[in-house]
């Protein structure tokens, strides 16, 4: 079996951090926009509680800290890079691949536009 490199595993885990964020039970909102009386249930790496360890394919995988540096595959949508930047992530984006020239969000896609490539040049099936 290959090892996975640093940057597939650390993409994996933001996507793993993000598809937990988005199955949230609790339906409530409290006054600061956030859900009321949730804390618990928001992932350690959410809360930026290091070290944390996810489980992935059946494996357990612990990371000491947050990553430093995120390079974002081109893939169905584009939400992925757009949770990262609404994380606060933007900064530690060294090359992303996901574009689509627009967002709901106002200003995203200019967000968008605007990170590092990375200098990846995709293929004819739009793939890096």
């Amino acid at each position: 079996m290959p090892t996975p490199r640093p940057a597939a595993i650390t993409l994996a885990t933001l996507l793993c951090l993000a598809a937990t964020g988005c199955s949230g039970a609790d339906s409530g909102s409290g006054a600061d926009g956030g859900t009321a009386g949730s804390a618990d249930k928001v992932p350690p790496a959410a809360r930026g509680t290091y070290p944390v360890t996810l489980k992935n394919c059946g494996r357990d995988q612990t990371f000491d800290k947050a990553p430093g540096r995120v390079v974002v595959m081109n893939g169905a949508s584009v939400a992925e890079v757009s949770t990262l930047l609404a994380l606060g992530q933007g900064g530690r984006i060294v090359s992303n691949q996901q574009t689509y020239g627009m967002s709901e969000v106002p200003g995203r896609a200019e967000e968008i536009k605007d990170l590092p490539t990375g200098r990846v040049e995709p293929n004819d099936e739009a793939s890096p």
